[in-house]
């Protein structure tokens, strides 16, 4: 395909840009929110199991803190070459004399295309990922639950002597 820059084309990406940008930043908020929440959520966890002398619940595991920092980069990388494409398009607008630029035109489709896909995909992605944290921390808790339950049935059994 070969591409050009335009007036109406700039003046419609210079446009849309900033809204995937904007949704791009929100996907980021509620990823980064979702992670503090959980490490809050594991920090009170060992508290309380510390304060009752019992052992500290397992830490975040090493997948998912990559799988945490691989989104991180996603978005940064998102925000980075939407911002450089924006930032291209103001330039090329405001050129007394506009270019056809076939480098720039191919730069802020492919820019574009790749942040509609980012959003779909990444929006998809966080639900995903919030559904397996939740089934990971309902199994942690019925693990839990069982073990309790194991304990005081033995207890029952078992009652100390007098």
């Amino acid at each position: 395909m070969d591409f050009k820059m335009s007036s109406d084309f700039a003046s419609a990406m210079v446009t849309v840009i900033p809204i995937v940008l904007l949704i791009a930043a929100i996907e980021f908020s509620t990823a980064a929110r979702s992670g503090r929440d959980r490490k809050m959520v594991h920090l009170r966890q060992v508290a309380e199991a510390l304060s009752r002398s019992e052992p500290e619940p397992a830490a975040i595991s090493r997948s998912e803190k990559a799988v945490s920092n691989i989104a991180y980069m996603f978005w940064y990388l998102v925000f980075g070459t939407h911002i450089a494409a924006e930032t291209m398009l103001v330039k090329w607008l405001a050129e007394v004399h506009h270019h056809d630029r076939p480098w720039l035109a191919t730069f802020v489709v492919w820019v574009t295309s790749f942040g509609f896909v980012a959003v779909v995909v990444g929006g998809g992605f966080q639900m995903w990922l919030g559904a397996v944290r939740e089934r990971s921390e309902r199994v942690h808790l019925q693990a839990q639950i069982d073990g309790a339950r194991a304990i005081a049935a033995t207890a029952t059994q078992n009652p100390p002597a007098p």
